[in-house]
């Protein structure tokens, strides 16, 4: 039973990551169940490396808000009230990809205001700098995925933020999805820090590094 689960142990840290990916990973996973360790990578994204084609013709670009949201077609199980709610309190700003018969397909949604993270027993928000928009969710339709559709529309709300005057976009990854943030380095997003959240003795605690204190990037209570 002992081996089993060392093998499990192993096979979950360094299956499909690099030794420096495994050895990070292996030290989130043991203190995650020592104190609840939750480490995010906090990255922007000021100029897009990738190469993207241009949306196909079949389909059609567009930036809402929350309110004018209400009035499209889209998958409610996907889009919730919760969400919704959300975005009409900020009045955030929603990529939208629609098809043919004007259903969204793809979505970004973009704040300029604290926004919640992590799970609703964290019960955190993100506060960032006002010179950023930060992007909190996307989502694409099973059937369109592998078109690059998040690409394209994050692309497309870069530059939307910078002509409103905005440096860039900002966001986090969770420090142990190397696969997202494999993807994010290739879209040209810059990661710029990390914050820590764990507890001891009852007690939660939040550490940023440096650079995000300077910057003005942190988390505060949701209540």
């Amino acid at each position: 039973m002992i081996y089993q689960y060392l093998n499990r142990s192993y096979k979950k840290i360094f299956e499909n990551r690099s030794f420096c990916e495994a050895i990070i990973y292996g030290f989130i996973y043991v203190f995650r169940r020592i104190c609840g360790l939750s480490v995010m990578r906090i990255c922007t994204l000021e100029h897009f490396n990738a190469q993207i084609e241009d949306l196909d013709t079949d389909l059609k670009l567009s930036f809402l808000k929350a309110d004018q949201l209400q009035h499209k077609h889209y998958n409610k199980d996907i889009i919730t009230e919760q969400d919704m709610n959300t975005a009409l309190e900020h009045q955030d700003m929603i990529c939208a990809i629609s098809n043919r018969e004007d259903h969204i397909i793809s979505i970004g949604w973009y704040s300029s205001h604290p926004t919640s993270v992590g799970s609703e027993e964290q019960a955190l928000k993100i506060v960032f700098p006002n010179s950023y928009a930060y992007m909190y969710k996307g989502y694409t339709e099973y059937e369109y995925r592998g078109r690059k559709l998040h690409a394209i529309g994050m692309k497309s709300s870069l530059l939307y933020f910078q002509e409103k005057g905005k440096t860039g976009l900002i966001s986090y990854v969770d420090a142990e999805n190397y696969r997202s943030m494999r993807s994010c380095r290739r879209l040209g997003y810059d990661f710029i820090g990390y914050i820590f959240i764990f507890t001891l003795f009852g007690k939660r605690y939040i550490l940023s590094t440096p650079y995000l204190n300077k910057l003005g990037v942190y988390l505060v209570n949701d209540f």
